[in-house]
């Protein structure tokens, strides 16, 4: 895991550089996880770690279940579920090329296309589990095809 190895090095910028990262990212990325201990610990709980993939992207989806985009008839041509806009995979994603039916976004961006960026593939039963209200409606009147 880059982080752990970011760490290990003592947060060297040299090691960042000879790895193709950027120290300024690592950096924030290091600010980011300070703060979020210090709110973990005020509201007196405890720290874990998961390398559990699917419950890392299960913890995204319960607070960003608004950015679901789902796959349509055309196959590379996604519908956000919050407004039904029309989106794309972008071609830098690991996931261009690939078509998951459901997929999570960090940001959009508009070019010529309107763009999913920082994407995740999510598995149908967790849209159930982190949000059935919201979308056991959604989904039977708008499954993938």
């Amino acid at each position: 895991m880059v982080w752990n190895k970011w760490v290990d090095s003592g947060y060297s910028s040299s090691w960042a550089q000879e790895n193709y990262i950027q120290n300024k990212s690592l950096r924030r990325a290091r600010d980011v996880r300070a703060q979020l201990e210090r709110l973990v610990e005020n509201a007196g709980m405890e720290m874990s770690s998961s390398e559990d993939e699917g419950a890392i992207l299960k913890s995204l989806l319960s607070g960003f279940f608004l950015h679901v985009a789902v796959r349509g008839r055309e196959g590379n041509i996604y519908r956000t579920i919050r407004n039904n806009v029309t989106v794309y995979i972008h071609p830098s994603s690991a996931l261009f090329g690939e078509k998951p039916d459901y997929v999570l976004y960090h940001e959009l961006l508009l070019t010529s296309k309107e763009y999913m960026r920082c994407i995740s593939e999510l598995q149908t039963e967790w849209l159930h589990q982190v949000a059935p209200e919201f979308f056991s409606k959604y989904i039977v009147a708008n499954k993938p095809h």
